[in-house]
């Protein structure tokens, strides 16, 4: 069985990792960083999620993205899995493009928020591939400086001022001041007593199971038609995504029947894939 799904909050921020296997490169031309952008844009028209900074380097991405209605992990591995197909057809080559899984490290406040603006888009400057951050066109700044079609930029800018010519000024002075600003590297928690930001998409108490967000999130990540899964095919890879389901939902507390119901299988292949995930565990 593959690593458990990840449950995110619908209206939480995060700061999104992900890097080529090995080290290798991601991007090897232009054409490469165009499209990563274009897929990023169509997962953002279906999954609804906001986008507020970007970098695409070399050999690895940041992005900081608040999820919408839809889960964050569906988004993300939909555009990882489109893009290391259009990667792997054009360049004549088979196996993993990205390393491990991606990182997705909850923003904890405001003044967190405003520091990741400035780490993620001084990213090339970093790292000598610009003199600042306007000279790297792979990156969120000059969409926040002028609009452009993927970067949300009312909120970044809402922390610089009430009108859009001043606050992209401070915003830019912003980026001039030195700092030594390190983003988390993990997942916190126990920190409620800070200030939240205010997403557009309230985000709940405690995300509840939802069956048809996890069939989702299991026919991506196995590359399977959500229809196959459901149905009676008897494919290995059907059969090892009902598994990973199955596993998955009664992990996160769903009661046996109603993945029964739900997947239309008799108990007692609940009751087996019950009985592996508990000698797993």
């Amino acid at each position: 069985m593959g690593r458990p799904l990840r449950g995110f909050l619908s209206g939480q921020i995060y700061h999104v990792i992900g890097r080529g296997n090995g080290g290798q490169d991601l991007f090897l031309d232009e054409g490469h960083f165009q499209r990563f952008l274009l897929i990023i844009q169509g997962s953002k028209a279906r999954f609804k999620f906001r986008v507020f900074a970007y970098c695409l380097m070399t050999n690895h991405f940041h992005l900081l993205l608040q999820q919408g209605p839809a889960s964050l992990s569906v988004a993300v591995h939909s555009i990882l899995n489109r893009y290391s197909h259009w990667f792997n057809a054009k360049n004549q080559r088979r196996g993993h493009l990205f390393g491990d899984r991606f990182r997705a490290i909850p923003c904890r406040n405001d003044a967190y928020f405003v520091e990741l603006l400035r780490y993620i888009h001084l990213n090339p400057v970093r790292a000598g591939l610009a003199s600042g951050p306007a000279g790297w066109a792979w990156t969120g700044h000059n969409e926040i400086v002028r609009a452009g079609r993927l970067v949300d930029r009312d909120l970044p800018l809402s922390f610089f001022g009430e009108r859009i010519d001043g606050a992209v000024e401070a915003y830019r002075d912003f980026l001039n001041v030195p700092n030594d600003f390190v983003p988390d590297e993990s997942v916190r928690s126990g920190e409620s007593e800070e200030k939240k930001l205010s997403p557009e998409f309230p985000a709940p108490a405690e995300e509840k199971p939802d069956l048809d967000r996890i069939v989702s999130e299991v026919s991506v990540r196995h590359g399977v038609d959500r229809d196959a899964l459901l149905g009676q095919r008897r494919a290995r890879r059907l059969t090892a995504a009902r598994r990973d389901f199955v596993e998955f939902c009664l992990k996160a507390g769903l009661r046996p029947g109603q993945i029964r119901d739900y997947l239309g299988c008799s108990p007692a292949y609940i009751s087996k894939v019950a009985g592996l995930a508990f000698v797993k565990t």
